[in-house]
């Protein structure tokens, strides 16, 4: 089996949450969830590996948070794992892994 690349040795010309996800899926399986926040919430990566539930995520992130992500709802339903934290000028996604 070959390695996963790292997330930075991998460079994408498309932009848009469709993307995004499409890459995140990619990079981490089928299953993970993506949600869009704020650049400050770059500080999630101390917990990583850690199972987090819905009000984890409101009490957390509150309005670091974006409420939807291109028209479609921007949150957890229930709870999982967060593997990933990327950041860009911008904007950090969060990737989860249902548990």
């Amino acid at each position: 089996m070959l390695p996963r690349p790292k997330p930075e040795d991998i460079a994408f010309s498309a932009s848009g949450r469709t993307s995004v996800i499409t890459r995140m899926q990619i990079l981490y399986g089928e299953d993970v969830i993506v949600l869009k926040a704020q650049k400050a919430a770059r500080t999630a990566e101390t917990l990583l590996t850690k199972v987090l539930t819905p009000t984890h995520m409101q009490t957390i992130f509150g309005s670091v948070l974006y409420p939807d992500w291109a028209g479609e709802p921007n949150t957890l339903h229930a709870p999982a794992e967060l593997v990933c934290v990327e950041s860009n000028r911008a904007s950090t996604y969060l990737v989860f892994r249902p548990r």
